[in-house]
């Protein structure tokens, strides 16, 4: 036990007690929560490109922005009604009820995906696209707000890098068992729907280890930076008025954007290269392998440097450095755009987002308010998130695939991003020095 303690104290620098019994539980619920996820982001993908087809791509993620919009509406009602914790059972359920529906879907012999026929009508790649993209969104916004509100901000240096292990382990874990599972080709529309019942059943261990966490852990100890608990609460479009209006929050809100315009970009320009390059069980297996390699390298990064460099350089230079050395990748493909050069564009963008920049930006929050924790955070990661992802492909579309005109712009928006994570970092700095509260 003590060479356990050894290893964790020089990982995360966290001591045996109740902070890392609190953590243990949060990265056991983040396996589970990015586990479950894991294998259903490269099976939305290929299975809309297989089903519907890439051009319609932009247009998907139009009609995603519509419909986060209504489930942040939803949300942001149901936060003044239900405590943090029901948050989460509420929205388990509901998507769990959502995602055994559309195990039956997937594995109808016409409706699912057994049918090879590819057209704009296939309904069950839409609906599927749709529960994919606003289950993981709300739910790790929702999961996020939660281990914000129970963390202070020494604290999250430290824990915060254990989390992103425990939910990279789980997004490895399940990513080379969605890969071995589609491995062959013959036995690929069997095995989808199966895919999607495992990643619900894991879905599912997510209430346990929070229930579990609030019965283990003192209330003294799921206590995160002080502020005045007896605060008025904000109606659901003053959380979006929040979100426009407060300089801090806009900061938070155009790291978001910047990076899912980028990714769309990058994601447009890969979308036509594979589909022009592999044939449909290729394409299946090269999306699957990505997800695999990128997942290995955020659990790597997410054990050896995530703790450690958050607490060496501290959130300002954490926040910098990643647009930075993307600025470097984005460069590259100025030179040589081609698939692999966007394979590992997004590998970096994707693998050291989950295990770098997220659990960063997420401190961002730590020391505001219960409303903005909770409903300017959801209209951002939800609402805003989707938003920023649809602008981006609308201008991956009017570009079109041009490599030349797509590498300037991402050059230049990651030059921007650079500066606008200079900003924001010191203003969080400031706060966190000055035991200041951002409402």
């Amino acid at each position: 036990m003590q060479f356990f303690s050894t290893i964790i104290k020089n990982l995360w620098g966290l001591s045996a007690g109740d902070e890392l019994k609190k953590f243990l539980y949060l990265a056991a619920g983040a396996f589970c929560l990015l586990g479950s996820f894991s294998s259903l982001k490269p099976l939305k993908e290929s299975l809309f490109i297989n089903m519907v087809g890439a051009d319609y791509y932009p247009l998907i993620k139009k009609i995603s922005v519509f419909f986060m919009f209504l489930v942040v509406m939803l949300y942001s009602k149901i936060v003044d009604y239900v405590s943090k914790q029901h948050l989460i059972y509420v929205f388990l359920v509901f998507y769990i009820s959502l995602g055994a529906v559309l195990v039956a879907l997937l594995a109808h012999p016409t409706l699912g995906v057994a049918n090879t026929e590819v057209r704009v009508d296939r309904w069950v790649a839409w609906f599927f696209y749709l529960f994919v993209e606003s289950y993981i969104t709300m739910m790790i916004s929702l999961f996020w707000s939660f281990v914000n509100d129970v963390t202070s901000a020494s604290s999250a240096k430290k824990g915060y890098g254990m989390i992103m292990f425990g939910s990279q382990t789980g997004a490895l874990v399940f990513a080379g068992v969605g890969l071995l599972m589609v491995a062959d080709p013959l036995a690929q529309a069997g095995r989808m729907p199966l895919l999607l019942a495992i990643s619900m059943l894991l879905f599912a261990l997510l209430g346990f280890f929070v229930w579990r966490l609030t019965q283990v852990v003192p209330a003294a100890a799921l206590r995160g930076h002080d502020y005045d608990r007896q605060e008025e609460s904000i109606g659901v479009w003053e959380g979006l008025k929040v979100v426009v209006t407060r300089p801090y929050v806009v900061s938070i809100f155009m790291l978001v954007a910047f990076q899912e315009v980028i990714t769309s970009l990058m994601h447009f320009q890969q979308a036509a290269i594979a589909e022009a390059t592999f044939t449909k069980p290729l394409l299946i297996n090269y999306y699957f392998t990505m997800n695999f390699v990128l997942q290995v390298l955020s659990c790597s990064f997410a054990l050896f440097g995530t703790s450690y460099l958050h607490r060496a350089i501290g959130t300002r230079a954490s926040l910098i450095s990643f647009p930075a050395l993307l600025l470097a990748c984005g460069v590259l493909y100025l030179f040589f755009p081609n698939l692999y050069v966007v394979t590992l564009f997004l590998i970096l963008l994707k693998g050291l987002h989950y295990a770098f920049n997220q659990p960063v930006r997420e401190t961002l929050y730590i020391p505001t308010s219960k409303d903005i924790k909770y409903k300017a955070k959801a209209w951002i990661d939800v609402v805003g998130m989707r938003s920023a992802k649809a602008a981006g492909f609308e201008l991956a579309t009017l570009i079109g695939h041009s490599s030349s005109a797509i590498g300037m712009l991402v050059v230049g928006l990651l030059s921007v991003w650079s500066w606008m994570a200079h900003r924001v970092g010191k203003s969080n700095e400031l706060a966190i020095s000055s035991h200041k509260i951002i409402k």
